[in-house]
C-alpha cells in the first residue's frame, strides 16, 4: 500500500486500488454451488379453467448456493491510476443498488 491506497503489480504493470465500502444495509457474501433440487410453487396465472379462483403447483428445477464467505469492502483495480467515478464497475454498481432501492421500495400499487 502506498498511501494508504492498495497497490499490486500483474504481469509486471502496476495496478492501483480503489476500495469501494459495501452500502449499510447490504451484504457481500461469496457462493458455492451446492448442487440442484426440485421445488414447489403456486402459479396464481394457472388457475382453473371454469373461473374459480386457485393456483396450479408446478415443480421448478432450481440451483442452490450455500454462503462460504462474506466482505463488506471490493477494490476495483485499475492499471496506473485509481478508478474514478467515471469508471463502469464502480457506475454500475451504484446504479444497481439505486436500481434496488427504488425496486424494493414500498409505494403505491397503480391498477389498470
Amino acid at each position: 500500500m502506498t498511501d494508504g491506497k492498495p497497490e499490486a503489480y500483474f504481469r509486471g504493470r502496476k495496478l492501483r486500488g480503489r476500495e469501494i465500502d459495501v452500502p449499510q444495509g447490504y451484504r457481500g457474501v461469496i457462493v458455492k454451488e451446492a448442487g440442484k433440487e426440485k421445488t414447489a410453487f403456486q402459479n396464481p396465472d394457472k388457475g382453473d379453467m371454469e373461473g374459480e379462483e386457485g393456483a396450479e403447483e408446478e415443480e421448478e428445477e432450481v440451483t442452490v448456493l450455500n454462503e462460504v464467505g462474506s466482505f463488506n469492502e471490493v477494490v476495483v483495480w485499475n492499471h496506473e491510476g485509481m478508478a474514478d467515478g467515471d469508471d463502469a464497475f464502480v457506475k454500475g454498481m451504484s446504479e444497481w443498488i439505486g436500481f434496488a432501492k427504488a425496486m424494493h421500495a414500498p409505494g403505491e400499487q397503480k391498477n389498470s
